[in-house]
């Protein structure tokens, strides 16, 4: 298993106030949990405590991902393939805007969300609810500040992150793994760069009113959201 280690915020002292730890294995695909401070010290100087750490970070993974798994689950729908859409919707982000700025969809309904990025900016195309939006702004926060999120695009990990540390002990699959970088794949979710085309295919189980967002910072509150409205 290989691991990269980010700091976010300032805990003083010179400690961070959270520590990102990313990574892969764990019998499942890409993974990255944030966890409260760690004394850093003791983590570069102590072998078996660094050790106990990643694995540590493996089984929360496993158990509780921050990011999607094949676990996760949502009352309002799941992700379906393609072919079973009954139809397509074409969303074209702009720069802070979405259109259509509202959507009707029917409970048991399948759609295929085409979403095509004609900003200048990299955004995201979210299903969820308020509550679930702002919790996402918080991740998506750290993804930035860790340096995961520029203002265009999805940046791979810094592999000299934490060059000090054994790889060679956690084993070889993840270290290749580590090369494909980050993955954003929440599947009620898709990231957009500037001038490229996703899609995402969902199925909503039940009528509720829910918003398709931007949770990128700063874009929600920019007006970059939408109403998704399933009804019976």
């Amino acid at each position: 298993m290989e691991r990269k280690l980010y700091t976010v915020g300032d805990g003083g002292a010179g400690q961070p106030d959270k520590v990102v730890i990313w990574l892969s294995g764990c019998g499942q695909r890409w993974q990255f949990r944030v966890f409260p401070r760690l004394n850093l010290i003791l983590l570069e100087n102590d072998d078996v405590l660094r050790k106990s750490v990643v694995l540590a970070a493996c089984v929360l993974a496993l158990n509780s991902p921050v990011w999607a798994s094949p676990l996760q689950t949502y009352d309002f729908g799941q992700p379906a393939p393609a072919a079973k859409a009954s139809r397509s919707v074409e969303v074209v982000m702009g720069d802070m805007t979405f259109t259509p700025k509202a959507i009707e969809i029917k409970a048991g309904e399948t759609v295929r969300f085409v979403l095509v990025n004609k900003g200048q900016l990299l955004h995201e195309f979210n299903i969820g609810d308020a509550a679930m939006h702002a919790k996402h702004q918080q991740e998506m926060l750290q993804m930035q500040q860790s340096g995961m999120l520029t203002p265009t695009s999805v940046k791979e990990m810094d592999h000299s992150a934490m060059a000090g540390m054994d790889h060679g002990a956690m084993g070889h699959n993840m270290e290749s793994d580590m090369k494909s970088g980050m993955k954003h794949d929440d599947p009620n979710s898709v990231l957009v760069e500037p001038g490229k085309t996703a899609e995402l295919t969902w199925t909503f189980s039940k009528a509720t009113n829910l918003e398709f967002a931007c949770n990128i910072p700063g874009h929600y509150q920019a007006g970059m959201v939408g109403k998704l409205t399933v009804s019976q």
